[in-house]
């Protein structure tokens, strides 16, 4: 089983079954600097989560201008306790591996500071940021062991992992035993 501890926080596990069948959970989703939902991850959780969710970035992004690296927090509909939106990428422009590290840092801290316990990282970076799984994948897994071991966290005690197929699935298994295997 892909579960490691890592201090205050639990890293793991790594599922395959759809990710809003969680309950209790906030989703991290991905998203260009319009906060458009044109990659395949936020295409699905729109689609489930229903059209409220782009409302409410809509709404955050005509009052205030998303860099990359930034992060927000809306309602998660139906079918998500609440999406943290990471922005990966500008319009038209592919992600680069410093762009998502700030976006995996900042949707942990923000995570924390909103006093959530748990979170699920899909392969953010590898839709509207046009990375491939397994950059997008390394670069997440390895970055959220950098912020772990240097933050100190209250509230969060768990960040799990989403493989939407069998690629997804062997590249996360794949990186996590590399990744945390001197834990």
């Amino acid at each position: 089983m892909y579960v490691v501890d890592c201090g205050p926080i639990t890293m793991g596990p790594i599922i395959t079954s759809n990710i809003f069948k969680l309950q209790d959970i906030s989703v991290v989703n991905e998203l260009n600097d319009y906060l458009t939902f044109e990659g395949e991850i936020a295409e699905e959780i729109s689609m489930l989560c229903g059209p409220q969710i782009q409302e409410e970035c809509f709404n955050a992004v005509s009052r205030i201008p998303f860099v990359v690296g930034s992060v927000m927090r809306t309602s998660g509909g139906e079918y998500a306790h609440e999406i943290i939106h990471a922005v990966v990428c500008e319009r038209g422009k592919k992600s680069d591996f410093l762009d998502l590290c700030d976006a995996t840092r900042n949707a942990i801290l923000l995570a924390e500071s909103g006093g959530l316990s748990s979170i699920i990282f899909p392969a953010i970076g590898s839709g509207v940021g046009g990375l491939t799984s397994k950059e997008a994948i390394f670069t997440i897994l390895e970055h959220i062991q950098y912020v772990v071991y240097n933050a100190n966290f209250m509230f969060l005690k768990n960040i799990q992992f989403c493989a939407r197929n069998s690629e997804e699935l062997e590249l996360f298994q794949k990186y996590f035993k590399e990744i945390f295997r001197n834990i």
